[in-house]
Order: structure tokens, then sequence, then C-alpha cells
């Protein structure tokens, strides 16, 4: 067993006790062991970068060697014992005498968690895929890898006629990544030649593959028979699945496989045949450790009250400590309890709290954060979908942010699939869902990178992304074909309403005109409308009078004209005179 100190210890099965331990090898954690029986060897890799291959009997390393730049998570001894897989970025081959790398394989964009030897055939040449170098190779081994993240378990060939090998021959596609692998070769004694592949992944399901080693294949594979679990799911209950956390082939019968179900402290093992003809087995099971609790539970004294439908979770808003909060000036009364007894009951004490809330809810405070923290926490526990809905009616960006923030941990994930529901049952208030889905995204980042089954969570976010994505493409080419009709209806409308109406685009009007015609009226207009009548007759009579001064004075220029045409005469005649008397 490995520790994280990188020291080894030895357990004794039989005696069920610490034999030795060896610390004297490795500087930090240890990832992987493996053991070499013939030898009486035991290999180590850790993450310090390096391989130590230790003598049991002494319990002193034997050799030590750098093996990567990096960390080796995984260490896998060949079938002829004397080569050595360690897998780190790449995957090499050791030779163990040498300590010289052989042969590198890069095939996974992440690190190498998992390393497989698979035995050869009793024909060695037979085993080899077609058209590879080397296939009369006895050493030549196959074996499996799979890396952190990957959904791909791929298959390599260790012929050492290349230094390097970037391809492998199969590929196997999974849904998640995987947990455990074993597999099963098919050996010239066995009638049916197929080669079998388990795989449990972290959903909890097995998966079997099988593969004809006559060549590279092109496509990743795909399983043949996927195996899964679930309760009975008796009256109103739902089934619930059953986790499989392990399972590998048994060599005693052909072609059956052996898993474990259940617990890791008390898992339940059952075997089962395989048959190509059934693509998923659906295998109804019920919960041992959870019947095994009901019975503990009725066999204790310990009686456990029973509550009704309503009940009030009381929990801890944050682990963050609550800002000052300067107190009312107004003194509050202080309940005295009759008797000696000074102490409050609960009853009571709730009392009092419902008495404050009302009296803060009455003055006119914004809400604070840290209440629809609290209130969004209560309702994700009780499932309480209205106080659920008070909370995310909130559209203040500030306040979605403070709320996020102060949410519990336990609280985001059931938080996150709240949202993506509601966005599912009502499309038209995904605009403010939206709000709260970017804060929490951004706020608790880190935390969601650590959950290893977020993508699960969040299935249902992502299919409605998929199908509002999906539409995109059609709705904006029906936009631009109604934009376009639009915009050639538009020039219609407005030569029909030019043609019909009939009012002025524009009128003018002066304003200073209008300043001179108000002020001859006002000019007009006399002061005192009383006083018309009695000026009357002396206006007309000053009228009367300018009218006879007018008429002498064209008389008098009437006389003076002719006064001038009588003088031009006279010099005309004059004139006329002069001339004869010349002549």
């Amino acid at each position: 067993m490995g520790t994280q100190t990188g020291a080894i210890l030895l357990y004794s099965v039989v005696k069920a006790d610490l034999q030795s331990k060896m610390d004297e090898g490795h500087d930090d954690a240890v990832n992987c062991l493996t053991w070499d029986e013939s030898s009486d060897s035991l290999f180590s890799c850790s993450t310090d970068r390096h391989i130590v291959q230790w003598n049991l009997s002494s319990g002193k390393v034997k050799h030590k060697w750098k093996g990567d730049r990096g960390a080796i998570y995984s260490v896998c001894l060949s079938p002829n014992r004397r080569n050595l897989l360690s897998a780190s970025r790449s995957i090499k081959l050791w030779d163990i005498e040498t300590r010289q790398a052989i042969k590198v394989f890069t095939g996974h964009g992440t690190e190498v968690t998992r390393l497989l030897c698979l035995s050869p055939r009793t024909d060695a040449h037979e085993g080899l895929p077609n058209g590879v170098e080397g296939a009369a190779d006895d050493d030549a081994f196959y074996f499996l890898s799979a890396a952190a993240g990957d959904r791909l378990i791929n298959m390599w060939c260790s012929n050492a006629d290349r230094k390097r090998d970037k391809s492998a021959l199969a590929s196997f596609s999974l849904p998640e990544e995987p947990l455990c692998v074993d597999a099963w070769l098919a050996t010239t004694a066995t009638v049916d030649r197929r080669n079998l592949l388990a795989v449990v992944t972290r959903e909890g399901k097995l998966h079997v593959y099988e593969y004809h080693l006559n060549g590279k294949s092109q496509k990743p594979l795909q399983p043949k028979m996927t195996v899964l679990l679930a309760t009975p799911g008796v009256k109103k209950e739902t089934a619930k699945p059953i986790m499989i956390i392990a399972a590998c082939f048994n060599s005693s019968k052909q072609q059956s496989i052996l898993f474990a179900h259940g617990s890791f402290l008390k898992p339940t093992f059952e075997q089962l045949p395989y048959s190509s003809k059934e693509t998923e087995v659906c295998l109804i099971r019920s919960e041992t450790h959870e019947a095994q609790q009901r019975l503990d539970r009725n066999v204790t004294k310990v009686k456990v009250p029973e509550t009704g439908g309503d009940v009030k979770h009381l929990v801890p808003a944050h682990m963050m400590p609550a800002q000052p909060q300067q107190r009312d000036a107004t003194p509050q009364k202080r309940i005295k309890v009759s008797g000696g007894d000074t102490r409050l009951s609960l009853g009571e004490r709730l009392g009092i709290e419902a008495a404050m809330e009302v009296t803060s809810s009455s003055s006119k405070e914004p809400p604070r954060t840290d209440s629809l923290a609290v209130l969004l926490s209560q309702g994700l526990q009780s499932q309480d979908l209205d106080m659920i809905g008070n909370v995310l009616a909130k559209t203040k960006k500030s306040v979605i942010d403070n709320t996020v923030q102060k949410l519990p941990l336990q609280s985001i994930i059931p938080f996150v699939q709240e949202l993506s529901r509601r966005m599912n049952a009502r499309p038209q208030a995904t605009q403010v869902y939206l709000m709260w889905i970017k804060s929490v995204l951004r706020i608790h980042t880190s935390y969601l990178l650590t959950f290893p089954e977020l993508i699960e969570r969040l299935s249902t976010m992502y299919q409605i992304m998929d199908s509002r994505l999906l539409l995109f493409g059609r709705m904006s080419r029906l936009k631009g074909k109604l934009d376009l009709l639009l915009s050639q209806v538009a020039p219609v409308d407005t030569e029909i309403s030019d043609a019909v109406s009939s009012k002025p685009l524009l009128v003018y009007q002066d304003e200073s005109s209008e300043g001179e015609e108000d002020s001859v009226m006002a000019d007009l207009r006399p002061a005192n409308p009383s006083d018309s009548e009695d000026n009357w007759k002396d206006l007309s009579d000053d009228m009367e009078v300018g009218e006879n001064e007018e008429e002498e004075e064209e008389e008098d220029s009437d006389e003076e004209e002719e006064k001038e045409r009588e003088q031009r005469r006279r010099k005309g005649r004059k004139k006329e005179s002069s001339s004869i008397e010349d002549d």
C-alpha cells in the first residue's frame, strides 16, 4: 500500500497485520505499485518523477531511476517480465535490466492514469495484427491505456521496431470516464475467437466491448452490451440506480463477468453470463445497506420523533462574518417570565423573533442580501417553490451578486439545477434566470471545476442551450426575410398616404406681423370702454375739421399751379418776339 508521504506498507493477509514499512525510496505520494513474483521484486512510481524497484526480502531499494519530466501515475509489468511500462503525459516502455527507454507512446491529451497489460496467446505470431512490422517478435504484447478526463481507451502493441508510436491499434468510446478496466483474450483453443473488454464508468454502468486483433481500426468501437442496476420502485417510489463499482472476467468460466455493486464498505458480488444478443441488461436489485439501516433503526432504543410534511429548516446562511449593525434607539420591552426560571422556551423565542421581523419589515429599508441567501438556502432544502421564486424575482445586479456570494457551497449545484428546471418550464423568464446563472458561474467557478459530476447535473441546461442554438439559424433567416418584406412594403404605404392626404405639409406664420397688428389695434382701442359714447361727438367734430382743412389746402395748391402755368406762357411769348426782331 502506497502512502502520501512516500512510504510503502506491506500487510500480511494471513496475520492481518503490518509486516514491514519501506520509506527510503520516494519523497512524494506513491501513485501505483506492481508485483514481480518471479524475482521477488516490487515496482513503484511516485509524483516525485522516479521509478523504484524494491527488494521485498530486505525491504531496501534495488534500483531507482528518473522516469519522466512530470509525475508518474501508473506502472505495469509486461507478461515476459523483462519490460516495464510507465505512464505520465506519455507512455514509456523500459528495459528492466538496463533501465533504458525502448519506445514512447503518445496518444492521449491528458495524464495517463491507468495501464493494463494483456496476456499473450499461445501462438505468438497469431495474436499480432496484420500489417504490423515485427510480428515475429516473441516479446511483443498488447496493453490498454486510459487518461484523466478522456472518454477513450486505447490499445497498443509493444513491437520495438519504431521508437515512437502516435496512433493506437484500436480505440473504445465511453460515455464517461472509466473507473475499472479488465480484458479477456481468446486463445487458440477457444472456439469463439472474440476478445472482450469490460469497463465500469463513473456513472456506475458496466460496458462490454468486442474486438478482433486483425489490424488497425479506423473508428472508435462502441459497446456491445450495457449492464445497469436499479431498485424495484415499490408503490409511488421511483426506481433509483445502483452503482456498479468494479467488474472483471471470471477465468474459471468462459465469458462470464463478475461484478460488485452497492457500497464500497459492504459490496455485493454477482456473476453474469455474457451474451452479445442482449444490448442492454437492467437488473432489479434492492439496496442491502438501506435495508440493514432500517433494521438497525427498528432495533435501536432511541426513538425518532415523527414529523409532518411542513418542516422549517433553520441553517446558517454563510460562513462569512456579518457586518456590524446599528441598533435602534427606541427602547425594547423586556419580557418577564413568571417564576424563578428565567429561561425562555422555544415557542417564546420564535414569537419574539417573529415580532422583530414584523417591526423590521415595516421600516422602509432595502432587502438585505444575507436574508435573501438564507431564504434561498431554506427554499432549496425544503423544496419551497414560492420562496425560491420570491428570491429569483430580484433583478438588481448588486443584489444578485451578493446573494450568490453568500450562498453556501452545498447549495450551489441544487440552485443551478433549479434554475435550469425553471428555464425549461418558463421560457419567458429566461433573461432573469440567465442573470443568476451568470453570477454563479463567475463567482463559484473554482468550486464548479472541482465537482466531478458537473456535466451530468447540468445536462438539462445543455439540452436547452442546444435546442435554442439549433433554432437560432432558422429564426435569423426568418427575421431577415421579414425585414426585407417590410422594407419593400413601407415605400408603397407612404405613396398612398401622400396621394390621399390633403393637409398642408408646412404652415408658416410671421411672428413680427402679428405683433404689429396687435399694437395697432391696441392704439385704436379706447382705454376706457365707458368713455367711448361721450367722446364720440368730439371725435366726429375733429374729423370734420380735418376734412375742411384738407379741402382748403387742395384749393390753394390748384391756384398756385395756375399761376405757374401763366408765367411759363409769358416767358414763351417773349422768346418768340425776340427771335422775330432779330430776323
